[in-house]
């Protein structure tokens, strides 16, 4: 879980980078990408954790 929390602040601030300082290439795929894998980290570890209680 911890890691996908990590992932979900990594693909904001990859947003906030992309908007304010300077844009990069390909931020979509990237950005939306890391967002994904964040989002699916967190929800199997929100079941994971639901079956053991």
């Amino acid at each position: 879980m911890v890691f996908g929390v990590v992932l979900f602040m990594f693909s904001d601030t990859m947003i906030a980078v992309n908007k304010f300082k300077f844009p990069l290439e390909c931020s979509g795929l990237i950005i939306l990408s890391i967002y994904w894998l964040a989002i699916t980290l967190i929800a199997n570890a929100g079941l994971m954790i639901s079956k053991r209680i």
